[in-house]
């Protein structure tokens, strides 16, 4: 879940944060929405903190003076939240705040409307969510290893359900395992991935299911019902590009957040594909030194969002556009040299980032994506043509970089 730490008179900023990062499956938190009334209104904000993965602060002259802002925030720093701030007026931090966030990264937002900043934003979320997955903040219940949390399946690779669902339940020593949370020594008679202390310590983050049931049965529920057989198809694909061998009907859930509206799934190889009714809903396969699409991403016929940057594409497929409902693409940092004239099939699409490629001509269908916000093309050797098409968009009230 997002935390949006705001100041009520910029409740406008909030709310378009918000509707933008939940109409793309992120599920937020905002007080005016979301708080209990009256006295439950502090013990809201405190255990909407403790369930959250994100806080986004918007910074304003207000939110600077709020003293539930600096409330929120040091509670966002106990909780060790990843914190994501956007300063929108240039105005010098109070000292908490300036302790507070002394070593993270602020992002300028100055005299400059939110929409602008919402695909930041966006991208910013995705990659610590993604980082996140590579921190080790929790312990493998059967050695102890350091792994990353994962309470779904709390063991480490070489104790991994490939391996414990191998293991008899009477072969199990209940007293001589490791809490998941803490990494102590402890009793999991109970069956559950986490000691005594840690099940009091933190009610409200504790599944039901045991860790038994997670290696007999969570992985089975999954296998062959995650995503539609034709969304498949595209993913081995992917996979066999990147010399992998692709999980298929043993697609791992590597991470999932409960209580979000959709699931994050993370592949073997780091691919990450957010899934909605057994749909793909969002698709990034960034820094992998892809070389070359499928035909088959035209199977993804519920992508909203695909993230292909840094990869080795020269070109891109003509079935990109059959992506009929995409709202955002980013091609940042490849080695494209064209763009196929179905590109303007993308009606829906409202961020296109093309920065960092080889481009050269345009096709002039980009003329005809009526409902694109921004285009970015920045460090590719463009032709006259191609720059007076852009202006062309300009002309047309689009947010034109290059």
């Amino acid at each position: 879940m997002i935390f949006i730490s705001h100041h009520n008179e910029d409740d406008p900023k909030a709310n378009d944060a918000c509707a933008y990062l939940e109409k793309r499956g992120f599920k937020c938190w905002i007080d005016h929405r979301n708080a209990k009334p009256g006295s439950l209104w502090e013990g809201s904000i405190v255990t909407a903190i403790e369930n959250s993965k994100i806080f986004f602060l918007i910074f304003t002259n207000k939110a600077n003076k709020s003293d539930h802002v600096s409330k929120e925030l040091s509670l966002a720093v106990k909780n060790k939240l990843a914190i994501i701030p956007f300063k929108f007026e240039d105005v010098i931090p109070n000292k908490n705040i300036e302790y507070n966030l002394s070593n993270i990264h602020w992002h300028n937002a100055i005299n400059s409307p939110i929409d602008n900043h919402l695909p930041e934003l966006l991208a910013n979320i995705t990659r610590t969510l993604e980082e996140k997955k590579e921190k080790k903040d929790a312990y493998c219940i059967l050695c102890g290893k350091s792994i990353s949390d994962n309470m779904r399946r709390p063991f480490c690779k070489d104790c991994h359900y490939d391996n414990a669902i191998e293991i008899e339940q009477d072969q199990l020593d209940y007293k001589n395992l490791y809490c998941h949370i803490c990494g102590k020594k402890a009793d999991l008679s109970k069956t559950v991935p986490y000691c005594n202390k840690c099940e009091l310590d933190f009610p409200d983050k504790l599944p039901q299911k045991t860790f038994l049931d997670m290696i007999e049965g969570e992985e089975k529920s999954f296998r062959g019902t995650i995503i539609q057989e034709s969304e498949a198809k595209f993913l081995q694909e992917i996979e066999n590009e990147l010399d992998q061998e692709f999980t298929g009907d043993k697609t791992s859930v590597l991470m999932t957040i409960p209580g979000w509206e959709h699931e994050i799934f993370f592949d073997e190889n780091e691919m990450l594909f957010l899934v909605e009714d057994k749909k793909v809903v969002r698709l990034s396969v960034h820094d992998k030194k892809l070389t070359s699409i499928p035909e088959s991403i035209e199977n993804l016929e519920n992508l909203l969002q695909l993230d292909l940057s840094g990869n080795q594409l020269e070109s891109l497929i003509e079935s990109i556009g059959n992506l009929s409902i995409l709202d955002f693409l980013d091609l940042r940092n490849n080695r494209l040299k064209s763009l196929p004239e179905s590109i303007g099939n993308l009606k829906n699409l409202e961020y296109l980032y093309l920065d960092g490629n080889q481009l050269k001509e345009l096709p002039h269908s980009l003329t005809e994506l009526n409902s694109l916000r921004e285009i970015v093309l920045a460090d590719n050797p463009l032709s006259e043509r191609s720059k007076n098409i852009l202006e062309e968009l300009r002309d047309d009230g689009k947010m034109v970089l290059y």
